[in-house]
């Protein structure tokens, strides 16, 4: 953010001095630009037919590759919240672990920042995030937040510490308790980048 402060007096600026000047910071309504946006809008949930059978979907999203495995123990059952988002079926009675995992999401080597995304989960389910700077590799976990700024009741999101990397890749995996099947949600996954 920049700005440039105006003035009413003449003020001397000289080495090795200081001189307070009034500035006021009015940036409260600027959003930040995401380098990378996944927008899932439109995709379908996922349903297959059988127990216990497990799935992997490909996307393109803005030019990159998600591929999303599911786990579906019922055929039956609609998303929590219409077709908009890419849904994970997690299934009962399996250890089995869905996923979205990305290809490369940088063109060249940024400093990745923070990435933020929305979330909606099922009863008893848990959402964690992963980057990796080495092709997928090595998986290195974020700590994500709440983050109101993003949507008031969906929003995370986790700060990566200025990464910078040639092939930037994300991966969130969901996990549960109990036996019940359960339907959860992830759209609008953004990078920012320094």
């Amino acid at each position: 953010y920049e700005k440039t402060p105006t003035s009413t007096a003449e003020v001397e600026f000289k080495a090795g001095k200081i001189e307070a000047v009034n500035f006021k910071y009015d940036n409260i309504n600027v959003a930040a630009t995401p380098y990378y946006k996944a927008d899932f809008e439109g995709e379908s949930e996922h349903r297959v037919s059988g127990s216990n059978s497990f799935t992997t979907n490909t996307y393109t999203v803005s030019g990159v590759e998600w591929n999303l495995k599911y786990a579906d123990a019922v055929t039956t059952g609609t998303p929590l919240n219409g077709t908009a988002n890419i849904t994970a079926r997690i299934a009962r009675n399996t250890d089995n672990i869905p996923y979205i995992i990305s290809e490369n999401l940088v063109s060249a080597s940024v400093k990745v920042s923070k990435i933020s995304f929305l979330s909606k989960l099922g009863n008893n389910v848990s959402i964690a995030a992963y980057y990796s700077i080495d092709k997928g590799t090595t998986w290195n976990p974020l700590t994500i937040t709440k983050d109101t700024k993003v949507n008031a009741t969906y929003g995370q999101s986790a700060q990566v510490g200025n990464v910078t990397a040639d092939d930037f890749r994300l991966k969130f995996e969901w996990s549960r308790t109990g036996t019940a099947k359960v339907d959860s949600q992830i759209d609008d996954i953004c990078i920012f980048a320094e």
